[in-house]
């Protein structure tokens, strides 16, 4: 299984910072070959873990800076790919916020839908 985690963990943001950020998922093969898929809490520190289910061609989008989530070891002979990324909502990102000890975080811009 690989390790369960959040973004809060991996990067030590501060919960405020990233409570209204949205995690995206776009499986790039079909989970109905490796039989896998995302597994999430409902809310944070839930411990709930569920399947989110996400077929090729959806997208899935879920708290994943604030509950964690994982996907299981592939035992598949079939390789599974996903593009993974995060959006920050304005009026909640902190467009200044960098990690301690780095000098680049990725260039972030504003897209207005």
């Amino acid at each position: 299984m690989a390790s369960i985690h959040s973004k809060v963990y991996l990067y030590f943001y501060s919960f405020l910072t990233c409570v209204n950020h949205r995690l995206l998922l776009v499986p790039l093969t079909d989970p109905a070959l490796t039989k896998l898929t995302i597994w999430t809490e409902s809310s944070s520190d839930e411990g709930d873990y569920h399947p989110m289910h996400v077929k090729f061609g959806e997208v899935a989008v879920f708290h994943g800076s604030s509950c964690r989530h994982y996907v299981p070891m592939n035992t598949t002979k079939y390789t599974r790919m996903s593009l993974d990324f995060r959006v920050g909502i304005e009026g909640y990102f902190d467009s200044e916020w960098m990690m301690e000890g780095t000098t680049d975080d990725h260039s972030r811009r504003r897209v207005v839908v």
